[in-house]
């Protein structure tokens, strides 16, 4: 069976997403509220598809455009 990946922020939560680099989860709770890459400094040959980066970059972008229109 499988080990079940729990979140690095709420480890009694299951983890919704994994980093591929580290091995450390996000709960779906961590990924709306705060995504962070645990390590945006070095190479990471898994971030052209890494959903964690994907989330903070979106969220990045989301706060901009409210900035521009308040």
């Amino acid at each position: 069976m499988p080990e079940i990946s729990r979140c690095l922020n709420h480890p009694e939560r299951e983890a919704a997403l994994k980093c591929e680099k580290h091995g450390r989860g996000l709960c779906a709770r961590c990924l709306q509220e705060n995504p962070r890459c645990f390590d945006p400094e070095l190479y990471c040959k898994f971030r052209p598809q890494c959903l964690i980066h994907f989330q903070e970059k979106e969220l990045r972008r989301q706060a901009a455009r409210a900035g521009q229109a308040g």
